[in-house]
């Protein structure tokens, strides 16, 4: 299974949408969830509860989707080959120190594990991220780099959810 995600910073510069392209799909159904979890952070996450306009299609065809728990999607693949689903994820202001950094209007950091979904089972498939960003930002992390400035590539999911994201107007 191919898997590759596109990063959009919406209009108003808070949301993020996230759509995710997988290719060589082989089961009657396919499981997305997002991580409670955070890497060197203590506690739950509830980064469910803030995914919305959740939807799969394949080519022009919606597909069945049923939430099965806070964290999981699951989507009627059978007898298809590739499907994308869509997402919006709010994102939640991020402090440094003893500021937030919460206007969005120059800049934000989007954190993995509470923004991007995984294919259950396939974490450990290569992916691919092509980002889109307001006219005039940059963006910065730990991805493997390639000769497009706005595609990065990680050997697996846990890789590319532990290398957070700066976007923004940089000095």
């Amino acid at each position: 299974m191919d898997i590759g995600y596109t990063v959009a910073i919406l209009e108003d510069r808070a949301t993020v949408q996230v759509d995710i392209d997988l290719h060589h799909l082989t089961r009657p159904t396919t499981r997305l969830a997002i991580p409670t979890w955070t890497p060197g952070a203590y506690g739950i996450r509830r980064s469910g509860d803030r995914i919305d306009n959740f939807t799969a299609k394949s080519g022009n065809r919606a597909l069945t989707v049923l939430k099965i728990d806070p964290l999981t999607w699951s989507i009627d693949t059978d007898g298809i080959e590739s499907m994308q689903v869509s997402y919006r994820i709010k994102q939640r202001p991020r402090r440094f120190g003893s500021r937030a950094t919460g206007d969005n209007k120059t800049g934000m950091q989007v954190s993995g594990p509470g923004t991007y979904m995984y294919v259950v089972g396939q974490k450990d498939r290569p992916v691919t991220v092509r980002y889109e960003l307001p006219q005039g930002w940059k963006l910065a992390n730990g991805l493997l780099t390639t000769a497009d400035p706005m595609l990065r590539r990680a050997r697996d999911y846990d890789t590319f959810i532990d290398a957070p994201t700066i976007f923004g107007i940089f000095k």
